[in-house]
């Protein structure tokens, strides 16, 4: 008797895409997720390192659906393709303040 086996998280589901030269990983991931019908809830959270040289970055909190209740949470480096996303797709964005 062959058994298939599930994952219960949604997200193992997800193909890895494939690394680019050019674009985060984490980023090709969220275009992944979003075209699995996972959907960006909330705003986007903008961390800038008070740290001079640091690279700031974008933290996404995706919800499969309305009727589940699995949560991701994704951090991307900033870059000029995630701000452009951010902008096309009228995502509010929110500053976390960081101090050391």
């Amino acid at each position: 008797m062959f058994t298939t086996i599930y994952p219960l998280n949604p997200w193992d589901q997800l193909q890895q895409p494939i690394h680019s030269a050019n674009l985060p990983a984490s980023y090709l991931l969220l275009l992944a997720a979003l075209d699995k019908g996972w959907q960006v809830t909330g705003p986007v959270v903008l961390n800038r390192s008070p740290r001079e040289g640091e690279a700031c970055q974008f933290a996404f909190t995706l919800l499969k659906n309305a009727h589940q209740t699995y949560v991701q949470h994704l951090i991307i480096p900033c870059c000029k393709e995630v701000e452009t996303f951010i902008r096309q797709e009228g995502l509010e964005v929110v500053a976390e303040c960081c101090i050391l």
